[in-house]
């Protein structure tokens, strides 16, 4: 049995080679690698934006069930203090229902992002006939503290200076 070792399989024996196995690795590494972060980093771009869509149903699921409370936490207002939540609460009118929703388009730039909603709401209108009226909005968002606000007000682009 000439030429054949012990494990077999009738293969000449061969000697581990470093230099081929560090060249293999380093090859396997080039290229995946690149395709591992890749993935990932789209995926986190794709969570964020994702991320977006999830806030902006919730607070329109807020809205919907008539939790003025919760849907206070979604504004920019509950961060930055602009508007206290009594005075949120007291500014929603119990003429005003909303009934149905449906987020059209959310296109992000950095911390800020349009969002196109489609809702429906319920107007009751003392001495007449409850009125059902569709309408479709952009709404600004903006990124605080990595998480998403729906923003009423438009940012100030210049301030006064004496």
């Amino acid at each position: 049995m000439g030429g054949e070792l012990e494990g077999g399989f009738n293969c000449p024996a061969k000697v581990f080679q470093l230099p081929q196995c560090i060249n293999t690795l380093f090859l396997l590494g080039v290229i995946i690698f690149p395709l591992a972060f890749g993935a990932c980093s789209s995926e986190r771009r794709g969570g964020e934006a994702g991320r977006l869509e999830e806030r902006v149903k919730e607070f329109w699921e807020a809205r919907i069930a008539g939790n003025d409370l919760k849907a206070y936490n979604y504004e920019a207002y509950s961060k930055t203090g602009k508007m206290t939540l009594q005075k949120y609460l007291r500014a929603r009118s119990p003429l005003l229902k909303y009934k149905t929703y449906e987020v059209k388009k959310a296109v992000e730039n950095g911390d800020e992002a349009l969002v196109t909603v489609d809702f429906i709401y319920h107007l009751i209108v003392p001495a007449r006939a409850d009125l059902d009226l569709s309408t479709i909005i952009d709404e600004r968002w903006v990124r605080i503290d990595g998480q998403w606000y729906r923003e009423l007000e438009k940012p100030e682009t210049s301030q006064a200076t004496n």
